[in-house]
């Protein structure tokens, strides 16, 4: 085992948090069965105290789509532009989770122009349920491939890493330039402050292991250039597919653009009967004031 797998399988075990998570485990396996692959626990709850205060972000991994989903067409969308997202709540317990096959995921590590989950779970993650041991080994596996496919593109952008805090700070904030995101630049520095032995940790051992690219530098800075065009249009397209099977999506949508920029924005009543329309409509207005940067 390689000195960054050792340092994943170690950050990837469930802390503290276990037994609270429970009860959103529980109704996951019910509602999945044996499609269950496992789950993560992500975000910003992760490394908090009271995981009660927040809304807890998971991403379920699943086996296969048309047993995941009651009709083809959520089953279409959410192969077509993965993860469907949706709301869980119970026991005073907030969650959103993602939904995404175990081996569609693997495969967006190593995308060149969507970078939604290698930014993501190459941050610090916990596997809260894993049908099988092998599934725990996958998951290290994919977690080393997303990081070593962020740490590539960031060394074509900006250099081998000086400072690792500095590095993956910078590194967020060019990911936030390819997203409609409502947090400010500054945001990523706060992320990577809440690891940041993880991150130097990792960033050491990914100089000494990380392969050559096959892929040159400059094919590598035309790929930033690509992503802050379209990693805005698929993160448009997957906020007003969520507003279609987020509970309550465009309040939500609202809400988390207001928390994050201050910028309001009152959904219209049929917003919340036509939710894909509506999340276009809102969308754009949150745009237009400032609420996407």
């Amino acid at each position: 085992m390689t000195g960054l797998a050792s340092q994943l399988q170690t950050t990837q075990a469930l802390g503290s948090h276990s037994d609270r998570l429970a009860p959103l485990i529980g109704e996951l396996k019910t509602r999945f069965g044996d499609n269950l692959a496992g789950i993560l626990f992500y975000g910003s709850c992760l490394a908090g105290d009271d995981i009660g205060e927040g809304l807890v972000d998971l991403l379920v991994l699943v086996d296969d789509y048309r047993r995941a989903h009651t009709g083809p067409v959520g089953a279409c969308l959410n192969a077509m532009l993965p993860p469907n997202v949706y709301f869980l709540e119970i026991e005073n317990l907030k969650c959103k989770y993602a939904l995404i096959t175990l081996t569609q995921f693997q495969q967006k590590m190593h995308s060149r122009i969507d970078h939604y989950f290698w930014a993501r779970f190459a941050q610090p993650f916990s596997v809260v349920y894993a049908r099988r041991e092998d599934i725990k080994t996958k998951l290290v596996g994919h977690q080393i491939q997303a990081l070593t496919t962020f740490y590539s593109n960031l060394v074509a952008l900006q250099g081998a890493p000086e400072d690792p805090l500095d590095f993956w700070s910078d590194g967020l904030r060019q990911t936030y330039a390819c997203d409609l995101r409502p947090e400010s630049p500054a945001h990523g520095r706060t992320v990577i402050a809440r690891a940041p032995e993880f991150w130097r940790n990792v960033t050491k051992a990914l100089m000494l292991e990380c392969p050559q690219s096959q892929i040159s530098t400059s094919a590598r800075r035309m790929d930033w250039r690509v992503r802050r065009v379209v990693g805005k249009l698929l993160n448009l397209t997957r906020l007003i597919k969520a507003a279609g099977t987020f509970t309550n999506g465009i309040d939500y949508l609202a809400w988390k653009v207001e928390r994050h920029s201050g910028v309001k924005v009152e959904p219209a009543e049929w917003m919340h009967r036509h939710p894909r329309l509506g999340g276009l409509k809102l969308a754009f207005g949150l745009w237009r004031q400032g609420g996407f940067r």
